[in-house]
């Protein structure tokens, strides 16, 4: 309980074991099932967890869910490409594959 500004030992304890026991929860849950690969991969869960409060962690380009594997719906991927699009996937496939943060032809 707070009393002018100061918590008692017992509430911060209990906070503290509830985020810890929170987290585990997400880690299990966020790498279950019959997929053998991981499923939130630990770089993302970092950027998660960079965050705090109310300042979430977005997704907001098509690099950031191209490297995370993060499946859109809704989205038909082309059939084929011309030149230029087969140019930008060969760059940006490094970049996704070493899971660099910035964005390169998106």
């Amino acid at each position: 309980m707070e009393a002018d500004g100061v918590f008692d030992a017992v509430a911060v304890e209990t906070s503290i074991d509830e985020t810890v026991q929170t987290i585990l929860t997400f880690l299990k849950l966020a790498n279950l099932g019959s997929n053998p690969n991981v499923m939130v991969p630990s770089d993302l869960i970092e950027r998660m967890f960079e965050h705090q409060g109310h300042d979430f962690y977005y997704i907001e380009t098509t690099g950031q869910t191209s490297r995370w594997d993060i499946k859109l719906d809704g989205f038909e991927p082309l059939r084929s490409m011309g030149p230029r699009a087969a140019h930008t996937a060969c760059s940006n496939l490094g970049i996704w594959q070493k899971r660099y943060e910035a964005d390169v032809g998106i």
